[in-house]
């Protein structure tokens, strides 16, 4: 389904559906977080806590990232299956 094209992308991403540039400017750090609290707004129906910002932001700081990935974590996880 996320890869279906029928899913919308977070707002923040660029209008490639892209996350910033790793090691771009300030802009880049605010829109993974802005990213991170968009899904989990959206999966959830809260926002993330800071430690959750922060585990989440440095997993999609990694190469090969995408907002997908985070996604994935949000909908497979146990720990967040009671939500």
């Amino acid at each position: 389904m996320l890869d279906s094209g029928a899913v919308i992308p977070p707002a923040a991403l660029g209008s490639d559906g892209r996350l910033p540039a790793k090691g771009a400017t300030d802009d880049g750090s605010r829109a993974v977080r802005s990213v991170v609290t968009e899904l989990f707004q959206r999966f959830l129906g809260r926002d993330p806590g800071e430690k959750e910002l922060d585990v989440f932001g440095k997993v999609l700081a990694e190469d090969g990232a995408t907002w997908r990935t985070a996604a994935l974590a949000l909908l497979t996880s146990a720990h967040y299956q009671y939500y």
